[in-house]
């Protein structure tokens, strides 16, 4: 079984890196969001591609009234990220809730590169439609790769992300093995 493990951890991982590209056309979830925000990865992460979020996203995300709503309202504010309004409703799914029916509308209509999603249900629901997506664990690698954040606060955010987040052992194992085998 461990050789197995570690042959699917190999097929993932070409999987995950290989694929994006940067600049990345990114539709986000909240939840994401709000984990870029807590490991002080937002700001360059919006800086340095191109986010999209429906408006569910945008009032669950500024909200709050704590300082990561806060920051994500003066994000908004700035443009760094994009707010639609009203996404196409094409997409009949009965187990999709309002934020995620929308994040998966909008990724359709703008023809998105990927989906940042970090809720369990939704990640689901993208391998489900065969959707592209990423978690927040994963950008702290991304933006390390793309030479856009240094290697201490990569593994700062990347420390700080699993903490946070609520990520299995599988999914943590599989970042891990990624920041492992960055060329740098």
């Amino acid at each position: 079984m461990q050789g197995h493990d570690h042959q699917e951890m190999r097929i993932q991982r070409s999987r995950v890196l290989s694929s994006f590209f940067f600049p990345l056309k990114v539709v986000a979830d909240t939840s994401s969001l709000i984990l870029l925000t807590k490991a002080s990865l937002i700001i360059p992460f919006c800086e340095n591609n191109n986010i999209y979020v429906p408006e569910v996203v945008f009032k669950e995300s500024t909200s709050k009234s704590s300082s990561d709503g806060t920051i994500l309202k003066r994000i908004f504010d700035s443009k760094k990220i994009n707010l639609y309004l009203n996404p196409s409703n094409s997409l009949s799914y009965n187990k999709l809730s309002g934020g995620e029916k929308e994040v998966i509308e909008l990724f359709y209509q703008i023809k998105a590169d990927c989906i940042l999603i970090d809720d369990k249900k939704g990640v689901s629901l993208c391998r489900k439609f065969k959707i592209p997506h990423l978690n927040a664990l994963l950008i702290p690698i991304f933006l390390l790769k793309w030479d856009i954040i240094s290697l201490e606060k990569a593994h700062t955010a990347f420390n700080k992300l699993i903490t946070i987040g609520r990520y299995s052992k599988k999914v943590i194992d599989i970042a891990k093995n990624e920041f492992a085998n960055i060329k740098r």
